[in-house]
């Protein structure tokens, strides 16, 4: 049973080396043109309100990092708002659309971000309550880090220090 596995799995790498290059890397084109997972809301309605009101993105400058947004083109969103703020521009949808030339895509949806955004009537304490999610989430995954350093500390006087830390914030 062993051999007749061993057999199986050195054909699958032999046919596999034996697959030209170009027909390898047609595969992987293909599935990286697919569609990316879905975005959390939270992370949608942060960028929604943000392209809807370049004003407001110095606010948010100072509670987000880029690293923080988990959806990839949501995050270079984010980070285009973030580099035309640091560069002295304006970060608004109309100066990201050159940073955004070589994703058309990303753009479209920056632009149905906006249109949803716009749609809201008070933007500044929509983004206030979507920073105050954020705090919360980030806070949240600290704590849970320093659980789980608690459970990995080698001693119970080590344990113990990593529990006060964590009850004094």
């Amino acid at each position: 049973m062993v051999r007749e596995r061993f057999a199986d799995v050195r054909a699958k790498q032999q046919a596999r080396a034996a697959t030209p290059t170009g027909v390898v890397e047609e595969v992987v084109e293909v599935k990286r043109s697919g569609r990316s997972a879905p975005a959390d809301p939270l992370e949608r309605e942060l960028l929604q309100v943000l392209l809807a009101d370049s004003s407001l993105v110095t606010v948010a400058r100072t509670e987000v990092a880029p690293e923080m947004i988990e959806h990839p083109g949501l995050r270079r969103l984010l980070q285009g708002l973030y580099d035309l703020l640091d560069d002295g521009q304006t970060p608004d949808i109309d100066l990201l659309r050159f940073r955004l030339a070589d994703n058309p895509k990303l753009m479209e949806k920056a632009l149905e971000l906006q249109m949803v955004g716009r749609l809201h009537q008070d933007r500044a304490d929509w983004l206030s309550q979507a920073l105050r999610l954020v705090a919360q989430r980030r806070e949240a995954r600290r704590a849970r880090q320093m659980v789980g350093e608690i459970h990995a500390a080698p001693t119970e006087e080590a344990a113990i220090e990593k529990l006060r830390l964590l009850q004094q914030r």
